[in-house]
């Protein structure tokens, strides 16, 4: 089995990640059918936590499997993050938009998630960037 990283930087993300992927298909295909008898508010909710966590999720495998391609550009973490960040809320955005082709509507609301959730996947990493930096200097 080939290993995709050699050391165990980013395990803690990688879990978040594969959880919030299956929070979103928890959510779409168990909670949200049999929501009938739950209050408008949590309905509501139930509508954008996907997007949110869609947000979360897509930012992290980003800047982790786009790991390699980032160092092409001799990009630091910080700017990996940033450009993980900018082209996973580019690529949810332009998602909004293209169900509009499908007769959906647009919903305002389903892009701030998104970007909330890309916010939380940039202080993850943040987060574990300097994690590793003081763990690397005390070694």
């Amino acid at each position: 089995m080939k290993v995709i990283f050699k050391s165990k930087d980013y395990q803690v993300l990688e879990m978040i990640g594969f959880i919030s992927f299956m929070m979103i298909i928890l959510t779409q295909r168990a909670i949200r059918p049999n929501s009938q008898g739950f209050d408008e508010s949590i309905k509501h909710l139930l509508g954008v936590v996907p997007n949110l966590l869609a947000g979360l999720a897509m930012s992290l495998a980003i800047f982790i499997y786009g790991k390699s391609y980032f160092d092409r550009f001799k990009l630091s973490a910080e700017k990996a993050m940033l450009a993980s960040l900018a082209i996973s809320i580019a690529g949810l955005t332009l998602w909004e938009y293209i169900q509009t082709a499908a007769h959906k509507s647009f919903d305002s609301e389903d892009v701030l998630a998104s970007i909330l959730g890309s916010l939380l996947s940039a202080l993850a990493i943040y987060l574990n960037i300097r994690y590793n930096r003081k763990h690397a200097s005390l070694k």
